[in-house]
């Protein structure tokens, strides 16, 4: 199977009817590449804008200099293949460290947030579709570090973040819709399941718009396995009982 997600997305998005991507569109007889950035795609006739962020291995570097720099403040010397959390469960302020390595690592997924929605809110403006509902999709194939459990924890997070004022700062972000071929589980049948996770932001939203998004999503999900001539599994399994494909290591200097 092609696993390329940043290639074969925007081929399943040319495959449906009622979906467009954002930079093909001639807009008042002109191509629209110019500032500022918009969406990528429209989805259900425009109702739905979607922006899409991937995910890459960038941020190894910094995560293995943040460990090593709170191995050297600890003087200790490690040896051997640990992971992670046994390496700072040897701390008294183990939570804190945990807490202090999971801000550093996932500084870009606030990034993707702050970009997302922005060209999101952009799109809506330049098309005058003030109704249509934003989603960022997050698209992992690589970075073994983002599990399923760091980015559902991490994505939640920023959908509770407000504005000096407390308005909620990323309205116009309805939901995320993240694909990772990055990790997996394997079931009974020896399948290789590959998690696709929907987090819908119901912080001030109506009921009608939560489960529009949520049906909706859901009917993307299906056509995009189809596309992939996957099967679709809706059999629930916990963020933490995914594999990487490639088995986590970094380097302790």
């Amino acid at each position: 199977m092609d696993s390329n997600l940043k290639r074969l997305f925007p081929l399943f998005v040319k495959s449906l009817a009622d979906a467009e991507l954002i930079d093909n569109i001639d807009f008042n007889g002109l191509q629209i590449f110019s500032e500022p950035k918009k969406a990528d795609y429209f989805f259900d006739s425009r109702k739905i804008i979607c922006e899409q962020k991937s995910l890459d291995n960038s941020m190894l570097k910094k995560f293995e200099k943040e460990i090593n720099a709170i191995i050297s403040s600890k003087r200790v010397r490690i040896y051997g293949r640990l992971s992670i959390d046994a390496i700072l469960d040897r701390f008294k302020d183990s939570e804190s460290l945990k807490q202090r390595v999971f801000n550093k690592l996932t500084k870009s997924i606030e990034g993707s947030f702050e970009a997302a929605h922005k060209q999101i809110k952009t799109t809506k403006e330049i098309f005058k579709l003030p109704h249509s509902k934003g989603i960022l999709l997050i698209l992992n194939e690589t970075s073994y570090l983002f599990s399923p459990s760091i980015l559902m924890r991490k994505v939640s997070g920023m959908f509770n973040k407000r504005t000096h004022a407390g308005n909620l700062r990323y309205r116009e972000i309805v939901a995320a819709w993240i694909i990772q071929f990055s990790h997996y589980t394997e079931l009974k049948s020896k399948t290789k399941a590959f998690p696709t996770i929907k987090l819908l932001n119901n912080i001030g939203y109506s009921e009608s718009d939560f489960e529009y998004v949520a049906n909706y999503l859901e009917t993307l999900e299906k056509e995009f396995a189809d596309f992939l001539r996957m099967p679709y599994l809706t059999k629930t399994i916990e963020g933490t009982n995914f594999e990487p494909n490639k088995m986590p290591s970094i380097q302790i200097y």
